[in-house]
């Protein structure tokens, strides 16, 4: 987990590219990873676009959709805001509005994907 995480700190826009690939390796230990991302303080740090793969993978794996991919599909900002967090208070600043609700989003998302830890 500290690698995964000391690797947000310098972002390249391929994190969920990875994730995806860690998650979705046909074994066992994508649903381990998967958990121990949630449960780590860091989480909140994670950017949106992990968030996404991490509930498309969830939802896939419990047959059920934990967010909708409607609220999933809602995500892209219309103003083509990089939010993989490089520069989340220029954003805050540029787009107060679209970065908030965003923030909102992702809160709830989170609060989402912990709850699913609790129900097998």
């Amino acid at each position: 987990m500290d690698w995964f995480y000391r690797e947000l700190a310098h972002p390249t826009s391929q994190e969920s590219y990875y994730l995806n690939k860690l998650l979705n390796t046909g074994v066992r230990p994508g649903d381990v990873l998967a958990k121990f991302l949630i449960e780590d303080s860091r989480f909140e740090e994670l950017n949106w676009k992990s968030v996404e793969v991490l509930a498309r993978t969830l939802n896939a794996w419990k047959g059920r959709n934990i967010l909708s991919e409607e609220e999933l599909q809602s995500t892209w900002s219309p103003m083509g805001v990089d939010f993989y967090f490089r520069d989340q208070a220029k954003a805050l600043e540029q787009y107060p509005k679209e970065t908030g609700e965003l923030l909102r989003k992702l809160t709830r998302w989170r609060e989402a994907l912990r709850q699913t830890l609790a129900f097998p």
